[in-house]
C-alpha cells in the first residue's frame, strides 16, 4: 500500500458548481483581491494563482495539489480520490479513482493473481483478485505429506516427503503421524495387517508383525515406544502364519509388552530377539521385554532365545525363556533381570523352568552366556530389588546356567535361584540333576572364567550334577566371587576354585559331595570377611553321589591357606586332616570324630602339602546329616 501525504489546507469550504464539488481556500487577503480562477467544463475546476483559487472534489486531475483530498489517482494523475487507496500492487491494486464518487477503482474479481507454490507443507493454489484490492488467498494444507514442485504429494519413499511431525511408512508409501516418544503401537499376529497404512497407531488397524512396528518406530525416530503385542486380543502362539521376520530386532528403547504371548519360530532362526541399535539414527541403546506376573511372555527356540549386542542393554521381566541358549550377551552388552527400564513393571525371569508349548521342564545348553573379546571386555548383569520374589530362576541347563568370562561384572542380589529344589533337606533328595548333566568340559552351574567379578546374594544353588560355582583364571586375570546370605546344596562340589578369590558370608553349604575345594592362586575367605556373620559348612560327604569314600566340607590344594575361621562345622573341633598319597588321611586334631555310617567326617582337608586351613573360632552346626 502506498501512503500519500494529504495536502494541508488553511480553510476548506465545499461549493457546488456546475455539478461538481469544489473547495475554496481563503488566502491572506480577501477573495476579490486575487486573480480569479477559470471555470472549466462540468465536473472540473481549474485552480488559479491567487488567494481565491478552488480545489477539485472529484474529477480529472493532473497533480495531487489540485484535489481537495490531496490525492490525484494512484500516482498524481487520473481523478481525485476520496482518500489514499489501500492497495496499489498489481494486478489487484487500484488503477484510479471514480470521477463522480472518488472511490478507488480496483480490477474486477476473477483476474489471476498468483501461481501455485509451496511454503513448507502448505500449497498456495492459483489465486484471483477479490475486487477490493487484494489477491484472495487459496491455500491447501498438505499434511501429513509435504508440498513439492507446487503440488501436495500423495505418497512417500522417505521421511523428507512428509510434513513436519510425520514420517514415512515405506512399506505402504504413506506418511503417518501420531507416533512420538513414549507412545504406543499395537500389534496383533491374528487380526493385524502390515499393509494397512500407518498400522498400529491411534485408531488404525494393528500391525501384524513386530518387525513392521519397529520399522515405523525407526521412521518416526520415536524412543521409548511401547509395543503392545497380542494374539487376537489375548495371549497365545505368535506368528502362526509365518509372516514375522526373525530375528526380531528391538531398539530405540522400545518395550515389547506381550502378556501370555508365546514366541516360537520352530528353530529356523539363530535367535528370536536381537537387541541392538535398529539403525544409524538409533543411539538410545536399550529395549525391554515384559509380560505380567500372571501371564509372562514366553520365548521358546532350539537355538538362542535372545541375543544382546555390544553397547545395548536388555531389561527383562515376567518372562519364561526355554531354548538351547537363553540370553547371549556379546562383549559390552548389558542385562537387567526382573524389571523393565522404567521400573514400573517387575517380575521373575524363568529360564529353562517350563516349556510353554508342552508344559514340561524346558532348558538347553546355557541359561545366560556372557562373551568376552580379546581386549578383555565382557558383559554386565544386574537385577531388580524385588520385594520377596526372585529376580531370576534358571534350571535344566546341561552345560552351565550362567557362564561369564574376562571383563564380566555380575550382581545378582534379589533371591536368584539356580537348579531345582530338593524334595526335602538331605542327601540324594533331588528330583533330578539336569543342570550341568551333559557337561564334560568341567563347567559348573555358575562358571567364571578369567577376570570376571560376581556378587551372589540371598540366592540358592541346588541339585547340580557337577559344580555349583566354578572359578578359573585366564591369561588376562582371575575371577572374584562374593557370596552372601545364600544356600548351596546337593551338588558334586559347591564351590570349585581353579584360580581367583572367594569371600563367603552368612551362608550355608550343605549336602554336597564337596563343599569348598580350592587350588586358587588368590585368597579364599570363609570367615565372613568384611561382611561378618557365621557360615555353616556341614553335611558334605560322598553320600550325595553314593560312592564311598570321599567328600569333604573344605579342601585346600592351593598356595595360600584358606581362612575358614568362624565356621559352623559337623564336629566341634573340627575334624582336620592332611592327605598324602603315601599315608592317606591323617587326623591333625586330638580326636577326630566319626559319625555313624558316614565314617569319619572330613570337615577340613589339606592336600599335597598345601599351606593348610585356618579353623579358629569354630562352632558346631545344628544340621543333622543322617
Amino acid at each position: 500500500m502506498v501512503v500519500r501525504p494529504p495536502v494541508a489546507l488553511t480553510a476548506v469550504m465545499l461549493l457546488a458548481s456546475a455539478g461538481c464539488l469544489t473547495t475554496t481556500i481563503s488566502g491572506v487577503g480577501s477573495a476579490s483581491s486575487g486573480t480569479a480562477g477559470t471555470t472549466g467544463g462540468a465536473g472540473t475546476t481549474t485552480t488559479g494563482t491567487g488567494t481565491g483559487a478552488s480545489l477539485i472534489g472529484f474529477g480529472p486531475c493532473t497533480s495531487d495539489n489540485q484535489c481537495a483530498s490531496g490525492v490525484c489517482g494512484i500516482d498524481g494523475t487520473g481523478h481525485c480520490c476520496r482518500a489514499v487507496c489501500t492497495s496499489f500492487t498489481p494486478p489487484c491494486g487500484a488503477t484510479d479513482c471514480d470521477g463522480e464518487t472518488g472511490a478507488c477503482i480496483f480490477p474486477d474479481g476473477g483476474i489471476s493473481c498468483g501461481s501455485p507454490a509451496c511454503a513448507g507443507d502448505v500449497l498456495s493454489n492459483p489465486s484471483f483478485c477479490d475486487g477490493a484490492g487484494d489477491c484472495a488467498p487459496n491455500v491447501t494444507g498438505c499434511a501429513p505429506y509435504a508440498c513439492e514442485s507446487a503440488a501436495c504429494l500423495t505418497s512417500c519413499e522417505t521421511g523428507a516427503q512428509c510434513a513436519g511431525g510425520s514420517f514415512c511408512d515405506a512399506l505402504n508409501a504413506a506418511c503417518c503421524s501420531g507416533l512420538a516418544a513414549g507412545g504406543t503401537i499395537e500389534v496383533d499376529s491374528d487380526r493385524g495387517y502390515d499393509r494397512h497404512a500407518c498400522c498400529g497407531i491411534g485408531a488404525n488397524q494393528p500391525c501384524q508383525t513386530i518387525t513392521q512396528a519397529m520399522k515405523l518406530i525407526d521412521s518416526a525416530q520415536a524412543p521409548d515406544v511401547t509395543i503392545e503385542a497380542t494374539v487376537f486380543f489375548d495371549g497365545g502362539l505368535w506368528d502362526k502364519d509365518g509372516t514375522e521376520t526373525y530375528p526380531i530386532v528391538l531398539g530405540w528403547g522400545a518395550e515389547l509388552s506381550a502378556a501370555g504371548v508365546i514366541f516360537d519360530d520352530d528353530g529356523f532362526a539363530a535367535e528370536v530377539f536381537d537387541i541392538e541399535s535398529y539403525s544409524p539414527s538409533d543411539t538410545v541403546g536399550y529395549a525391554s521385554i515384559t509380560g505380567t506376573p500372571a501371564l509372562p511372555v514366553a520365548i521358546d527356540l532350539s537355538a538362542t532365545t535372545i541375543q544382546v549386542e555390544g553397547g545395548s542393554h536388555l531389561y527383562l521381566a515376567n518372562a519364561d525363556l526355554n531354548s538351547g541358549g537363553g540370553v547371549y550377551l556379546q562383549p559390552l552388552a548389558s542385562l537387567t533381570l526382573g524389571r523393565d527400564r522404567s521400573g514400573l513393571i517387575e517380575g521373575t525371569v524363568a529360564i529353562g523352568v517350563k516349556d510353554p508349548l508342552v508344559g514340561s521342564p524346558g532348558g538347553g545348553g546355557f541359561g545366560i552366556l556372557c562373551f568376552s573379546d580379546d581386549a578383555g571386555n565382557g558383559c554386565t548383569i544386574d537385577d531388580a530389588a524385588l520385594d520377596g520374589g526372585s529376580s531370576v530362576i534358571i534350571q535344566n541347563q546341561y552345560r552351565s546356567d550362567i557362564s561369564a568370562s574376562d571383563g564380566a561384572s555380575i550382581s545378582l542380589t534379589s533371591a536368584p535361584i539356580v537348579g531345582e529344589a530338593p524334595n526335602a533337606p538331605g542327601f540324594q533328595q533331588c528330583p533330578s540333576k539336569n543342570d550341568t548333566s551333559g557337561n564334560s568340559g568341567g563347567f559348573a552351574a555358575i562358571t567364571l572364567l578369567g577376570k570376571a567379578t560376581m556378587t551372589f546374594q540371598n540366592g540358592t544353588v541346588q541339585c547340580i550334577q557337577r559344580g555349583g560355582f566354578g572359578l578359573e583364571s585366564s591369561p588376562i586375570g582371575s575371577p572374584t566371587l562374593t557370596i552372601q546370605n545364600s544356600l548351596i546344596q546337593n551338588t558334586s562340589a559347591a564351590i570349585g576354585m581353579r584360580g581367583g578369590s572367594l569371600t563367603v558370608a552368612s551362608s550355608t553349604i550343605r549336602f554336597n559331595e564337596e563343599g569348598v575345594e580350592s587350588d586358587s592362586d588368590a585368597g579364599v575367605d570363609l570367615s565372613g570377611g568384611p561382611f561378618g556373620g557365621v557360615n555353616t559348612i556341614a553335611c558334605n560327604s560322598w553320600q550325595e553321589i553314593g560312592q564311598s569314600p570321599g567328600g569333604f566340607s573344605v579342601g585346600s590344594y592351593g598356595v595360600h591357606a584358606i581362612n575358614a575361621s568362624n565356621v559352623a562345622w559337623d564336629t566341634p573341633d573340627p575334624n582336620v586332616f592332611v592327605y598324602s598319597a603315601d599315608t592317606g588321611y591323617g587326623c591333625t586334631v586330638a580326636d577326630c570324630v566319626a559319625l555313624g555310617d558316614a565314617g569319619f567326617v572330613l570337615d577340613a582337608v589339606s592336600f599335597d602339602s598345601s599351606p593348610g586351613i585356618i579353623t579358629t573360632g569354630n562352632t558346631l552346626s545344628p544340621l543333622k546329616c543322617e
